[in-house]
């Protein structure tokens, strides 16, 4: 099962949700507003890659951010 993370009713959420739908997937939904900060953690937690590698980056370009410093994050076990 897939877990899909969304921000309110927007066009692209209900588009997604109807092309899994479509496709028989299997999703569960997740409105990022009801998220947990130690549900947030434990879902980081699966990542291998630093922190900078998710995050989203307002007002830079790809490259911009892969050329970015990383900074060393971690999360309480």
């Amino acid at each position: 099962m897939i877990k899909v993370y969304y921000r309110g009713s927007s066009v692209f959420s209900r588009r997604a949700f109807s092309w899994f739908e479509k496709n028989n997937i299997n999703v569960q939904k997740q409105q990022i507003s009801k998220v947990t900060s130690g549900c947030l953690i434990k879902l980081l937690q699966h990542f291998d890659k630093r922190l900078t590698a998710i995050l989203k980056h307002e007002g830079k370009s790809s490259s911009e951010v892969e050329n970015t410093p990383k900074h060393e994050t971690s999360f309480p076990q």
